[in-house]
């Protein structure tokens, strides 16, 4: 009888053994998930424990306890003068050592306090949403905890700028003046090019990643704000470096960047009899002359609104060397100096 042949594959028996290089590339694909997995919970681990022990390490500043018993960190220098009290209010993503060539030119001849807004530095979260009101409120229990005399010559940069308007609205007869460096301005971002603003909206998505990578320890492995600091004194750079590295700093800048609109709606329009300073920058980073220039039509639109501000254009600083090189912040110290009443002022 002939042979029947068939195509039909005839499929291995149950129990026999596939090829060795299936074998392998099982193993290889079972394997990769879990050590990457692995890795990921070890490098959670570390960068926890690396927190935990920065968290404990004593501040360069005091922290001054609040009611509800939160802590706010005040770096204070100068208070052998007395008062009035220079009080520095750092831009969004910055916060207290940003100031160092300022505070310490300043402090030469007046009490200057630089702080970290809660969640920034070594100042406890805030319970709730991010809001100018409750930032202010927490800044003016933390002045008169700590005994610094008014009145309040208030210096903000940046976004810092709503909550310096806002301190001097909520505390008008303890207020000096105000100094705005670089400020925002409450319709920048219906007035500005749209690549900035595209920037502006992509920055809360960018901040939420960067959380979850500092989690994994990336930020303490390749930190992009050592070159953003390197021109300041090498223990306030440090100092933002270590805690630009942490997860709560990027959660804490990314919901101030979410609640821009809430902080911009704080402050009233205008300034009434106060003194007001506005200093900008003159170059822009990157080079965009179409959104230096409409900055600068903002920034005299503020001047506008007070018979008493005044203008100046540091033409060689951008927005962020103001506060880091210390030609441009020398420069900054000595006009906000001019606000100071005049017994007080360095040149007497």
């Amino acid at each position: 009888m002939p042979t029947l042949h068939t195509d039909t594959a005839v499929r291995p028996a149950h129990g026999q053994q596939h090829s060795p290089m299936f074998s392998r590339t099982r193993r290889t694909v079972l394997w990769v998930p879990g050590a990457l997995l692995a890795l990921a919970l070890l490098a959670l681990a570390g960068t926890a424990l690396l927190d935990a022990r920065d968290q404990r390490r004593p501040p360069p500043g005091e922290l001054i306890e609040l009611p509800d018993g939160r802590r706010l960190h005040l770096q204070i220098a100068g208070v052998e003068h007395g008062g009035p009290t220079i009080v520095l209010e750092a831009g969004q993503g910055l916060f207290s050592p940003a100031f160092a060539w300022i505070q310490d030119a300043l402090a030469e001849y007046a009490t200057v306090v630089a702080y970290d807004r809660p969640g920034y530095g070594w100042s406890t979260p805030a319970d709730g949403p991010t809001s100018a009101t409750a930032t202010v409120d927490d800044l003016y229990e933390a002045l008169k905890t700590g005994t610094l005399e008014g009145p309040y010559l208030v210096v903000g940069h940046s976004l810092g700028a709503f909550y310096a308007r806002t301190f001097a609205a909520r505390h008008p007869e303890e207020t000096l003046g105000l100094v705005l460096l670089d400020p925002a301005h409450e319709e920048q971002w219906q007035r500005l090019p749209e690549e900035a603003v595209a920037e502006f909206e992509e920055a809360g998505q960018m901040f939420r990643w960067a959380a979850r990578m500092a989690r994994l320890g990336v930020f303490r492995l390749s930190n992009p704000q050592r070159m953003a600091t390197v021109d300041l004194p090498e223990a306030a750079a440090r100092q933002i470096v270590d805690i630009t590295a942490t997860a709560r700093y990027w959660q804490t800048a990314g919901a101030e960047v979410e609640a821009y609109d809430t902080l911009a709606a704080a402050p009233p329009h205008g300034f009434g009899d106060l003194p007001v300073m506005v200093i900008s920058a003159g170059r822009d980073v990157p080079d965009r002359p179409q959104t230096r220039a409409a900055t600068d039509d903002l920034h005299r639109e503020l001047v506008s609104r007070s018979p008493r501000a005044t203008h100046h254009v540091i033409e060689e600083a951008d927005h962020l060397t103001l506060l880091t090189v210390d030609g441009h912040a020398r420069v900054v110290s000595d006009l906000i100096a001019t606000l100071l009443p005049p017994d007080r002022r360095p040149d007497q």
